[in-house]
């Protein structure tokens, strides 16, 4: 008789050890994964900002390219468009003027033209490179794995005491009578206990 219930009480209390240790071992399982995605996640953003950096090194020296090209093509330009006048027989300052200043528009229309291509590639670069990071972060966030609670010292006891009612049931009713006749001796010491405080 003793023996079942001692046996109730035991497989309990084991039974709350196995799954405290469970738990434990299942939320240092989720933190060491929640730290190698963590290092994954800083790396690949390292990566990305390094390759964001080198874009932007190279937009910018695309445009400087396409500003000297624009110039250099505008002085070769003015020169041709000069001794074209000079052979058509037109020829003076104020001819040299109207041809400088109708290449130097075309020159400065090329080169407002790379600065805003530029500044566009640049906004798409930056606009990339946060849309890279927000999915790397979600998924940093997603793959955080459910943190396991054990049970509480409410359920614990529960737990227990439905182990002692299941064995008190499986005893015969001599045991059982038995039983009742000692908790009631043991809550009546209780009681005249109380009583003489």
């Amino acid at each position: 008789m003793w023996a079942q219930l001692g046996l109730a009480i035991g497989s309990s209390i084991l039974g709350s050890v196995q799954e405290k240790k469970a738990v434990e071992a299942q939320n240092q399982a989720v933190a060491d994964q929640f730290a190698l995605n963590l290092s994954v996640t800083r790396a690949s953003l390292d990566t990305l900002g390094m390759r964001a950096n080198a874009l932007s090194q190279e937009i910018t020296r695309d445009k400087v390219y396409s500003q000297m090209a624009a110039e250099k093509a505008g002085v070769k330009a003015i020169g041709q468009r000069k001794a074209k006048a000079a052979t058509m027989g037109t020829t003076g300052k104020r001819t040299e003027l109207l041809v400088e200043q109708e290449v130097m528009r075309e020159v400065g229309d090329a080169v407002t033209e790379a600065d805003i291509n530029a500044q566009i590639q640049q906004w798409n670069l930056q606009d990339s490179v946060n849309d890279q990071t927000t999915a790397a972060i979600n998924n940093l966030n997603n793959s955080i794995g459910s943190v396991a609670t054990g049970s509480s010292t409410l359920q614990q006891v529960v737990d227990m005491g439905q182990s002692l009612y299941g064995a008190y049931k499986g005893m015969d009713q001599f045991d059982q009578a038995k039983v009742q006749g000692e908790i009631k001796d043991a809550w009546g010491s209780v009681s005249d206990w109380f009583a003489s405080s």
